[in-house]
């Protein structure tokens, strides 16, 4: 499995890549003049080399050896933060100056593109990792829209886009979420439409948004999720009654790991999926989306091999959300603000091969990270 990632601290440090360098070069400059103009340095001019750190990280300074030894600027591998001005410490006997280095620090989110290859093709997804322990992230599962179209009837919302429902709630990083029905649809010539924007649906499961429940399972045995007002995450196969300070919830139907081991056996057939999990500590979320129905890019999953990928990435359990057409993943583009759908839903393949066109759905799981 061949990864690719782009840390959210990377993505939010663009726009202060200018600044670092410009600190770093005015750092070792006013180091020259200090090397001059202390007697007890040892004999030589020292040189600095501003260098450019690797990865858009923070420039950290290195002092001049005795044996004046150019030093450089040197930038740990995956830190997100820019590098502070450090005034150099008072000389020694030795001439030298020192600087603390800077905390690295930990992105709230990590996105990461995944692919695999066997005898039976490729399987093409996108991964998000979250750190459900940075102060910065809320984790919120809410209906497309928050008004109820019908009062009593079953409906509890309209259906949207993933990236409508990304924008509305004003989060970085969504996923569509439940089963759902629509009991409306539209005629266009043989066929019946129920996938349309601003139809009234219902998920099949529980969904919870803000304490609310919206709805619950018409059956037993629909793996969920649970969010409680603290943030902790808690997954199980069936939930009969929601548990006392429940703030979101939303169902899938199967679990795909369940205590690190892989509950289905391999075979079945492979769609796109959409999958939630969590690491032994409930510390990380991973959101994941694999393509499928796309001949030459992605065959999608089967429920043994989804449950592969995530026990790979980190997961000791995981529940199958809605897949196929609903498959989707987006996140706000950090430089213009606009919602980007990070992998290819199978929708509109049919029409147009290679077309993509985002399903509307009733619920999505979002990711807020504060400024």
């Amino acid at each position: 499995m061949s990864i690719d990632r782009d840390t959210w601290g990377e993505r939010d440090a663009r726009g202060r890549r200018v600044l670092t360098r410009a600190a770093a070069m005015m750092a070792g400059a006013l180091a020259c003049v200090i090397a001059h103009a202390v007697p007890t340095l040892a004999t030589g001019a020292a040189s600095w080399q501003n260098v450019a750190p690797a990865q858009d990280a923070p420039v950290q300074e290195v002092a001049p050896a005795k044996e004046v030894a150019p030093a450089q600027a040197v930038a740990p591998a995956q830190a997100a933060v820019p590098a502070p001005s450090v005034a150099p410490s008072p000389s020694t006997d030795a001439g030298q100056a020192s600087a603390p280095e800077p905390a690295k620090a930990v992105p709230p989110m990590v996105i990461e593109r995944i692919e695999r290859e066997d005898e039976s093709g490729v399987i093409r997804g996108v991964l998000a990792r979250i750190d459900l322990t940075n102060p910065r992230v809320t984790l919120r599962i809410v209906p497309a829209e928050p008004e109820d179209p019908d009062g009593e009837g079953p409906n509890v919302t309209r259906l949207d886009t993933v990236s409508s429902i990304a924008e509305r709630y004003d989060f970085e990083l969504a996923i569509n979420a439940s089963f759902f029905a629509a009991p409306a649809f539209k005629e266009v010539g043989d066929r019946k439409i129920r996938y349309f924007v601003g139809n009234p649906g219902y998920p099949v499961g529980w969904l919870v948004t803000d304490g609310r429940v919206l709805t619950k399972p018409a059956k037993a045995g629909m793996a969920t999720m649970v969010v409680q007002e603290g943030g902790q995450v808690e997954m199980a196969s069936s939930f009969e009654q929601m548990p006392e300070g429940v703030r979101d919830a939303v169902s899938g139907n199967v679990m795909i790991l369940d205590g690190g081991q892989i509950v289905h056996k391999p075979g079945g057939d492979r769609h796109p999926r959409t999958v939630v999990g969590v690491d032994a500590e409930s510390r990380t979320l991973f959101l994941m989306v694999i393509d499928g129905r796309r001949e030459g890019w992605s065959r999608g999953a089967s429920y043994a091999e989804l449950g592969q990928l995530m026990l790979e990435v980190g997961a000791v359990k995981a529940i199958n959300l809605d897949g196929g057409g609903s498959t989707t993943m987006v996140m706000r583009d950090s430089n213009t603000g606009v919602m980007s759908v990070l992998n290819r839903p199978s929708d509109g393949t049919s029409v147009i091969p290679g077309v993509s066109i985002p399903r509307p759905v009733t619920d999505a799981i979002g990711i807020d990270i504060a400024d």
